[in-house]
Parts: structure tokens; sequence; C-alpha cells
């Protein structure tokens, strides 16, 4: 995914963004069973954290079918740049969908989701996000302008969180 590219939209998805609290100094140098790209961040370095939910368009993702089980794989992508379009975070994971008849059914109708927590440097100045079909070859993306903040009406009830539908 490249900063300031056109956006895809051969895949639709919905996405929450929330930042949580305010920006820290990052104890660690990140560490992710996710593949990276993006130098690791310094120790000390000021990060936000963002809640960010997936909700992706099932009636667009090629499934696969063995028997009653339906097969899918999605990548989920999240980078972060500065202006001048340096890579300060990127984060890649493959989520891997079997769905029965009643969870492709629920799929359909709410969507397949991912939720993924992120700590993202202060300095970024964009966040693009992305998933891709593997088996449809399909890409949806939106990119982002950084900081992000709640809107006035959630930032009272910041420690109430809305959970998601189930998957």
């Amino acid at each position: 995914m490249r900063h300031d590219a056109p956006q895809s939209r051969q895949l639709l998805f919905a996405l929450r963004i929330r930042p949580e609290g305010k920006p820290v100094k990052s104890a660690l140098p990140s560490t992710s069973e996710a593949s990276t790209h993006a130098p690791a961040p310094s120790s000390g370095r000021e990060v936000q954290r963002y809640a960010v939910d997936y909700a992706v368009s099932s009636d667009q993702v090629y499934f696969s079918t063995s028997g009653d089980i339906r097969h899918a794989v999605l990548d989920f992508l999240i980078s972060a740049y500065t202006d001048d379009g340096t890579v300060t975070f990127q984060l890649a994971l493959q989520s891997t969908v079997d769905l029965t008849p009643p969870g492709y059914k629920q799929a359909i109708l709410s969507g397949l989701r991912l939720h993924r927590d992120v700590e993202i440097p202060v300095l970024s100045s964009s966040l693009r996000l992305g998933v891709q079909d593997e088996t449809g070859q399909r890409v949806g993306t939106m990119e982002l302008p950084l900081p992000l903040t709640l809107p006035a009406d959630q930032a009272a009830t910041e420690g109430h969180k809305i959970p998601l539908e189930p998957n």
C-alpha cells in the first residue's frame, strides 16, 4: 500500500477507529507476530493507541466450498506515514475464515469482522488501511488523516465501549 495512492473500491469494508487515551511513550520496541517492513520504533517514541474495527462486506468475498464449509482468506493491512510519505508503521494480518452454514448466514447479515489495537507513532500524518481477498483477488483501501479524535458526544463516554456484533 502506497501513501496517497488512489483508493481501491473492489472490496467494500467499513471501519471504526477510536483513539484510546492520550499519546504515551512506547516502553518497548514494537514487536508483532505479523509481518512488518517499517522500522521498529525505538524505546521512548511517542505513540497513540487506536482501536481498529474492520467489517468486510461478505457478499463480495470469494468463498471456496468443501462440503458445508465455506472458506476464505483475507489480508488486513494497516500503514502509517509522515507528510513526506515515510512509513512509520506497517502491519499485515492474514485471517482464514471457515464458516458453517449458520456462520455464513450471520456473516451475510453483519459482515466479516476483525478487531486490532495498534500503537501508531504520533509523528504520523496519515493512516492507510486495506483488505485483500486472497482468493478472489479483490482489494479495498482507504486513507485517513491523523491524528484522529473522538467526536464530542463520544469523548464524555470514552471509558464505555459498545461491543461489535458477534461474528
